[in-house]
């Protein structure tokens, strides 16, 4: 229960991060680390994906409105959260 609230924290700071023009791919694997770190066994996927179709987005900067979706394991338990960007 400790661990589980890091993962919509780290959505939320991507989210900034997207929304003030930072590279994707930086982002992405920024998020992945800070939930590996916090203590999250697996991180499944931490994608930025275009709200109305789910396509991914360029690694490179993008424009709102995107949608800052993760998937991550702790023990046999897996949390998924999404975030407006």
């Amino acid at each position: 229960r400790a661990v589980a609230p890091a993962l919509h924290r780290a959505l939320q700071r991507a989210a900034r991060r997207i929304a003030a023009g930072e590279a994707v791919s930086a982002v992405e694997a920024e998020g992945t680390r800070t939930l590996l770190a916090a203590g999250f066994d697996a991180v499944d996927y931490f994608e930025t994906r275009a709200p109305d179709t789910l396509a991914r987005r360029d690694p490179g900067a993008t424009t709102p409105p995107a949608r800052i979706l993760a998937a991550a394991r702790l023990g046999r338990t897996r949390l998924l959260d999404n975030v407006p960007a």
